[in-house]
């Protein structure tokens, strides 16, 4: 028999210093998920002293199940060794993206590549610049940062002038100082970029023996003449999530290093993933939940739907995140203490309950739940109810004017039992059906469209080994209107993926909690 499943999720946002300067990471998570990719710092320190003391060199790996390791290459160490080239490392042709806002002072985009391992002769001849192709990028402050080693000819044409191979003339040395002559930007010609915008993509070229990207900040130096020679910065990131690297698992413990330099490494790196209107999966394994969970909120996410449900003896969550507007809590597959103390804590510390959900794991009742702050604290949350209790409640909730947002039921030793969230969310109208036998849902549906009202929540459940949906119906209006039930997974994907397209978010998702081995899901989605 399985054990229930016991995860206790928080997170809560604060302000970061005013003083610091931040930045965001030249990477993104979303070029990453194919495959599990991470950004990968290897070193306690880029160097003892000198301008690039706090420098970093970023590679990438991926997890080899087979090998039991992590690893930097695309393919297996032997078929490596047979043929080695640049484009077989994880990190290689990977995008760059700006980390500050800032006006590129110097550049170059067309360098050749070395061979890994090796170096192209006009290196060594004096004709390619250290940092390969790449760029110097001031800030309003002062300070500059170098992106080093880029790809031949990813860098934007219209950010970066110089289109020669090679220098004009001998720089004698990698140096910058050398070099500026040829790869400042005039001022006339300089560009800015945002923070995010592209940059170019990850190569092998100048002073660099293996595809890599360096950046470095620093200030100070001869600054009309070569811009370089200064003093180091230490580069605060605004977020990430870092782990040491441990080659006995691919699932590390995680911890942030918001508003922090990345930790000394050997270390793996979660950039920030790009806030879109929306991120979402379905019936994604619990055990797993937590990595994801702390990664959407490290990148600006707050949650706004945990669908808990459990399917053949394991537990899954449905989730959907939209970018954060202000301080925010939640936890997911708690017990019943647990659920009460946070929901205690959360009070008194100012947040408001605004979702509620109760499953099985393991035999036993688990709650999910989430807290914002600046909305009104006027509810009624209940757990644990039988259906007679559930009832008073909604007789009191009338009598104080609230609304239903949410309505579980989950089944437990053959008795249904009942969560609840009532707000003074307006909603128009409304009806709750929480003991719809799954196969009268359509004609409960249509009967309740005749006059007006519509899903505004789902949740479904197997009592007495059939399937229940639990739903309230509201005449609140919306538009762009999406309801949809008895799903497989890939079909709730393509509606999801058709919703999204169209400008609809999505406002519930459901699976059946207690089957045995098929996941199905019902859900509506409105602009």
């Amino acid at each position: 028999m399985s054990r229930p499943i016991a995860l206790l999720l928080l997170y809560w946002f604060g302000a970061a210093p005013c003083h610091a300067q931040l930045y965001e990471m030249p990477f993104k998570a979303e070029d990453l998920d194919q495959g599990g990719v991470r950004i990968y710092w290897g070193r306690a320190e880029h160097a003892s002293s000198g301008v690039q003391k706090f420098g970093y060199d970023l590679g990438a790996l991926r997890y080899d199940s087979k090998a039991k390791k992590w690893t930097e290459l695309t393919v297996s160490d032997a078929d490596y060794n047979k043929n080695r080239t640049n484009n077989k490392w994880v990190i290689y042709g990977r995008n760059i993206y700006a980390a500050r806002p800032g006006r590129i002072i110097a550049c170059w985009r067309n360098a050749p590549e070395n061979p890994p391992g090796g170096r192209h002769p006009k290196i060594d001849e004096g004709f390619i610049y250290g940092g390969g192709n790449g760029y110097w990028i001031e800030h309003e402050d002062g300070t500059r940062m170098e992106y080093a080693h880029m790809i031949p000819g990813s860098v934007p044409g219209n950010l970066c002038p110089h289109n020669d191979t090679f220098m004009p003339s001998r720089v004698d040395s990698p140096d910058v100082t050398k070099a500026w002559p040829h790869i400042r930007v005039p001022a006339a010609q300089q560009k800015t970029v945002v923070a995010g915008q592209f940059l170019g993509r990850v190569g092998n070229a100048g002073t660099s023996s293996a595809p890599h990207l360096h950046i470095h900040v620093e200030e100070g130096g001869k600054a009309d003449t070569v811009k370089s020679g200064g003093t180091p910065v230490n580069t605060n990131f605004k977020r990430g999530l870092a782990a040491p690297l441990d080659h006995t698992t691919s699932t590390p413990a995680w911890k942030s290093f918001r508003n922090q330099p990345i930790p000394p490494g050997p270390a793996i790196i979660w950039p920030a993933r790009t806030l879109t209107t929306e991120y979402a999966q379905h019936g994604h394994a619990a055990a797993d939940f937590q990595p994801l969970f702390d990664h959407l909120a490290d990148s600006g996410y707050w949650p706004v739907w945990l669908d808990a449900y459990g399917v053949g003896g394991h537990s899954f969550i449905n989730h959907v995140w939209r970018p954060a507007k202000g301080a925010w809590r939640a936890h997911s597959l708690v017990s019943s203490a647990t659920h009460q103390a946070n929901i205690d804590d959360a009070i008194k510390d100012g947040f408001a309950p605004v979702f509620v959900d109760s499953s099985t794991s393991g035999g036993q009742l688990r709650y999910s739940a989430i807290f914002t702050r600046d909305v009104p604290r006027t509810f009624i949350m209940r757990h644990g109810l039988s259906s007679a209790q559930a009832d008073a409640e909604l007789n009191n909730a009338r009598q104080a004017k609230l609304n239903p947002v949410n309505i579980s039921v989950a089944s437990v030793g053959g008795s249904r039992s009942y969560t609840l969230l009532y707000r003074p969310e307006s909603i128009g109208t409304w009806q709750i059906k929480s003991q719809m036998p799954e196969k009268d849902y359509q004609g409960v549906f249509n009967d309740n469209a005749k006059q007006g009202r519509k899903p505004i929540y789902v949740n479904a459940y197997m009592h007495g080994g059939q399937p229940y949906i639990t739903a309230v119906f509201a005449s609140r209006a919306v538009s762009l209107r999406k309801d949809r039930h008895n799903m497989s997974a890939a079909q709730y994907q393509n509606e999801w993926q058709s919703a999204i397209n169209s400008g609809a978010l999505t406002r519930a998702v459901t699976s059946f909690d207690g089957a045995t081995s098929t996941h199905r899901f019902a859900a509506s989605w409105w602009k």
